[in-house]
């Protein structure tokens, strides 16, 4: 089955897309995206309405509680799972912001046969060097025992900093080289085209601005509070989810609406930085079309690829 990507930075308009895409070639689409894995984080993650799903079939999306982080291991584990279960009708179409699951996914990278066991203790030591000698300490320390490693943990993710150096030590450093791997189907398997969406910074920060404000009116606040209510903000999925910290200080009577929304615009900015980062320096070959009107010009490279 061929694959088709749709990657760029949140706000860019991947789903509407790839939405759009699906309905006029045929396929189904496997969400690429490392927060609307998660159920109940629905409004804060952009998460395909419900009038999407039914037009397009989606999957990876509500595979499991916000309680802790999903790891790209094991995204590529279940995507590949999806892909087979795929009808063979149209493509197969990633889509998402997560150009780390996308990358796991396209790899072969299934963490989850090379993470090594837990080591409680070890865990345990390294927690309390981080409460003592603080966060960016253990980052500098897993970015000297492992420099590729580091390249692929956020220095804020204090969960992945605690569990990848758990990794290298347990494995004498070699964790990151063990956890790559090619699938011996990934020679017979079609290349993919990886569609990218590159907006101009202000044509972004407009969608961003209007985004949150639909945000608000589709219910965010009411949303953060439930989560706060059943006790999901202390976990990482939703401290790690730009917007969701924001929106939880006005719940919380810290912060006012205007604020949240220029607050939820500037981290959704920070975070598109980071995103294009990585699409444009390790993932080769996108063709990037016009993010403003992308329809045709996406329309006729995902034709011929699928006539070649």
């Amino acid at each position: 089955m061929k694959r088709v990507a749709v990657v760029g930075p949140t706000g860019s308009g991947k789903t509407a897309l790839g939405i759009e895409l699906a309905l006029r070639v045929g396929g189904e689409v496997i969400s690429c995206d490392s927060r609307q894995v998660f159920l109940e984080m629905d409004i804060g993650t952009a998460k395909p309405s419900r009038t999407q799903r039914n037009a397009v079939r989606h999957w990876m999306l509500d595979v499991l509680q916000p309680t802790r982080l999903f790891s790209a291991g094991e995204f590529a584990a279940q995507a590949r799972d999806a892909l087979q279960a795929l009808p063979q009708r149209g493509p197969a179409w990633l889509v998402g912001g997560s150009g780390f699951y996308l990358k796991a996914f396209l790899d072969g990278i299934d963490l989850r046969r090379h993470y090594p066991p837990p080591e409680p203790a070890l865990r345990r030591r390294l927690e309390t060097e981080i409460g003592l000698l603080g966060q960016g300490f253990a980052y500098e320390q897993l970015r000297r025992l492992n420099a590729e490693r580091a390249l692929s943990v956020h220095p804020n993710d204090r969960y992945r900093i605690v569990r990848s150096l758990e990794a290298v030590l347990v494995s004498g450093g070699a964790f990151a080289a063990a956890s790559k791997g090619q699938n011996p189907q990934d020679a017979e398997e079609p290349a993919c085209l990886i569609l990218g969406l590159r907006p101009e910074k202000e044509w972004l920060t407009r969608r961003l601005r209007t985004r949150a404000e639909g945000m608000l009116k589709e219910g965010l606040l009411e949303e953060v509070r439930r989560l706060k209510e059943r006790g999901f903000h202390r976990f990482p999925p939703f401290c790690l989810t730009t917007g969701y910290p924001e929106a939880l200080s006005v719940v919380q009577g810290e912060r006012t609406l205007v604020w949240l929304i220029e607050a939820m615009v500037l981290a959704h900015l920070r975070l598109a930085k980071k995103q294009m980062t990585f699409l444009r320096h390790k993932i080769p070959g996108i063709v990037w079309v016009n993010a403003k009107e992308p329809l045709p010009d996406a329309l006729e490279r995902v034709r011929h690829f699928l006539e070649g």
